[in-house]
């Protein structure tokens, strides 16, 4: 297995695409934490990941805050030993709001969630994997190009455009190591169709691709590559053809 005796962290990994990305991690022999705001969520990962029992934790974590990101961060290595793979994929939309009407405490907390937490993690792992001289952070950003016809979404998209930065500023600084930071943009996926739909054979290709490219950041395999951004329809699109010929 590709990640065996690597220990990752997943923020809002109890879901969606979150979910999606800690089984990819647990099937390759990761040990995975698993953080969110929700027990009653949480606690769902207790029958939903059953097959991995003893590989995975959860913890009631709200990663706005240093101090119980620091806390979970100490948890995770106190039960795994190390924090190899940071995947900051916790996200919240915020309001439909056009700016001129949008509720400013509303906007804090996406801005909050969305890059303060992705921070606040980075910060929480960064010293161990500069320890180990070691680290894959994957960063799950988004389009941050407003469309004709789109939901007006301003905190959103500039969270997303500063996550974007964020990962750009630590491929920089973590260049010359062995931590790598690369992004991906998942925007355009219907994860109701795409990932639930295991019955279609277009949909079984699309989330095992999908899948791939987070264990491919993840792994070994991947070694070198920083400061990439990944188009995840894109790469769907360009690895069919792979599967085709399984």
């Amino acid at each position: 297995m590709e990640l065996s005796g690597k220990t990752a962290i997943v923020t809002g990994g109890y879901r969606g695409l979150g979910l999606v990305i800690a089984r990819a991690l647990l099937s390759q022999g990761a040990q995975v934490a698993i953080c969110g705001r929700s027990s009653e969520n949480l606690k769902k990962l207790d029958s939903v990941l059953s097959e991995f029992e003893g590989s995975y934790l959860w913890t009631v974590c709200d990663i706005t805050l240093p101090l119980q990101v620091s806390n979970f961060v100490k948890k995770v290595l106190h039960e795994f030993g190390s924090v190899d793979i940071l995947v900051n994929n916790a996200a919240i939309f915020g309001s439909q709001t056009q700016i001129i009407d949008y509720d400013p405490q509303v906007f804090k907390d996406v801005i909050s969630v969305n890059i303060v937490g992705a921070f606040n993690l980075c910060q929480g792992v960064l010293p161990h994997m500069v320890a180990q001289n070691y680290g894959k952070i994957i960063n799950v950003t988004g389009s941050h190009t407003i469309k004709e016809g789109s939901d007006f979404g301003g905190a959103y998209y500039l969270s997303k455009l500063a996550l974007e930065g964020l990962s750009s500023i630590l491929a920089h600084e973590y260049g010359d190591t062995y931590i790598s930071v690369n992004q991906v943009n998942p925007s355009g996926l219907k994860l109701d169709e795409i990932i639930t739909q295991g019955g279609e054979t277009e949909g079984e290709i699309a989330s095992n691709k999908l899948q791939e490219l987070f264990v491919y950041l993840a792994s070994a395999d991947s070694n070198g590559v920083n400061g990439k951004k990944y188009d995840a329809l894109e790469w769907i699109e360009d690895h069919k053809t792979d599967a085709s010929h399984v």
